[in-house]
């Protein structure tokens, strides 16, 4: 998450890290681009599109993503302003602390409420600055680390196999209406077992990826080309283009038409 705007609070201690609390305006798009520090963002409200190589990230509130330092990444914000915690990590101080070695190297998310609690207890010390600032800073910055390390090791290193097959499915094959029936049938698993992994690695449900997928795919196409609405809602797997623009406002936070012509301005 790039923090060139003004930031509305700020802290810094620049052998360590620095912590920006960042309002970012509606539709703001920014281009393709690299950190050299690794960091975190974590969403309060609003909400926009991360996109790395091969993965993107849909950022909503109570969403924290992590930023490896060199990542090339864009950012698209939705309809409305982002209120978003950025928290940048100094090279030297991250390899200071010896954290597993296969952490801090792609990016990733999380959420969850110990990830919220954190990040407010972070905006709350923005607002205190005094003596001990420095340190509860340091403090809060390895305790959102230790999260991230346990949640990364939960969801990718414990991940099933099967569960792994199941999400590139979805992943590769989101205009199918598959049912979770159908996917626990193909996993040889129960569809509540399904269900509840699912969630517990991934950090959402079966129905809100595939969403977040189809409108991934969807602003791709809105993006790239001149291609109607209609059909791109077809080829994202909406039956209607009615449902397509109810579910692309819920998770971009404008329409579809309005998402095409902020883009068009923008180029």
């Amino acid at each position: 998450m790039p923090s060139a705007l003004h930031p509305v609070q700020s802290f810094a201690a620049p052998d360590a890290l620095s912590v920006q609390l960042i309002h970012y305006p509606a539709g703001l798009q920014l281009p393709p681009h690299a950190h050299n520090a690794a960091g975190f963002a974590f969403t309060f409200s609003g909400g926009y599109v991360e996109r790395y190589a091969g993965i993107a990230f849909t950022c909503r509130s109570g969403v924290v993503t992590f930023s490896p330092p060199g990542e090339r990444h864009s950012n698209a914000f939705d309809g409305a302003p982002s209120r978003c915690l950025v928290i940048d990590l100094h090279p030297a101080w991250l390899q200071s602390l010896e954290l597993a070695p296969s952490f801090a190297t792609r990016p990733d998310f999380f959420r969850g409420e110990p990830f919220t609690d954190v990040a407010r207890r972070f905006v709350r010390e923005l607002g205190e600055s005094d003596s001990a600032t420095p340190l509860v800073m340091r403090a809060l910055t390895m305790e959102l680390l230790a999260l991230a390390m346990r949640g990364e090791e939960r969801r990718h290193r414990r991940a099933p196999q099967w569960l792994l097959h199941v999400r590139e499915r979805l992943s590769d094959d989101f205009a199918h209406n598959a049912t979770l029936a159908e996917l626990a049938r193909e996993a040889g698993v129960h569809p509540v077992h399904l269900a509840t992994q699912f969630r517990a690695h991934f950090g959402c449900t079966v129905g809100e990826f595939l969403r977040r997928r189809r409108i991934e795919f969807a602003c791709e196409e809105i993006r790239g080309g001149e291609a109607s609405l209609l059909d791109i809602a077809q080829r994202a797997g909406f039956a209607t283009q009615s449902h397509f623009s109810r579910v692309f406002r819920a998770v971009v936070g404008r329409t579809p038409t309005e998402f095409r012509d902020a883009t068009r301005a923008g180029r």
